[in-house]
């Protein structure tokens, strides 16, 4: 299969280029934005794997590389890529332009590539969508949450979209909603929060980055009935 990873040398995003690399019948692409030492060292590991780099804050960066992702022949999309970190600014002191800001670095890139693939697909009257959302939508967010969960919830309705919109031509659309992981995205986290979160987690663990690549990689093999289902990986703490 032909794979697509937005954010591939993050924590997440290299330990799902990784995991469906290993399948030497998987060609797998993976975008990045700054770390060209860490894109060529993922490639170097893996002769199946190619890096692109784009930074989709950039209008340019994207449409370049929506154009060539029509090379690609893409089979499956991965919607990883995220633009900064949650911010821990609780909802009075966020911004109009912070909200917007947020809008336009993260939700409008990942629907222009979904389109981008949705392109693909529908021609091929084949493919799957899969987008990393947050364990955050299940129930209240954490506080200083409210801006990144917003964002995630805004795309996780439209996936909800792409899976009854295109269903009928092969196409599926399915979610993971990861708990808190260890990686750079949360890595101005306070140690006492992370503390807090060992403690009172029933497995005494924070959840590891190949732990979820585990779970997108099953749905990267699914059956097209699997469709429109958003798995929270959290060990059951809140369940939808």
């Amino acid at each position: 299969m032909n794979i697509l990873v937005t954010g591939g040398t993050g924590g997440l995003g290299r330990a799902i280029v990784t995991s469906l690399a290993a399948n030497t019948d998987n060609c797998v692409y993976f975008t990045y934005c700054k770390s060209d030492i860490d894109a060529k060292t993922i490639m170097s590991k893996h002769k199946n794997v190619v890096a692109f780099k784009c930074d989709q804050t950039k209008v340019e960066d994207l449409q370049k590389m929506t154009g060539v992702m029509k090379e690609w022949n893409l089979d499956v999309l991965i919607n990883n890529a995220w633009t900064g970190s949650p911010e821990g600014i609780r909802f009075h002191k966020l911004t109009v332009e912070q909200l917007a800001g947020d809008f336009q670095n993260n939700v409008l890139p990942t629907i222009a590539i979904t389109l981008a693939a949705l392109e693909i697909f529908r021609k091929k009257k084949k493919g799957k969508i899969i987008t990393v959302l947050t364990s955050s939508l299940i129930g209240v967010p954490p506080l200083g949450y409210g801006m990144y969960s917003s964002s995630k919830a805004y795309i996780a309705q439209m996936a909800k979209t792409w899976s009854r919109e295109y269903i009928k031509l092969g196409i599926t659309s399915n979610c993971v909603s990861p708990d808190f992981m260890l990686t750079n995205f949360t890595a101005n986290t306070d140690s006492r929060v992370i503390e807090q979160l060992v403690a009172e987690h029933p497995l005494k663990q924070i959840l590891l980055a190949e732990d979820t690549a585990a779970v997108i990689e099953s749905l990267v093999y699914a059956p097209q009935h699997v469709n429109g289902v958003n798995i929270p990986v959290n060990a059951g703490m809140n369940i939808l």
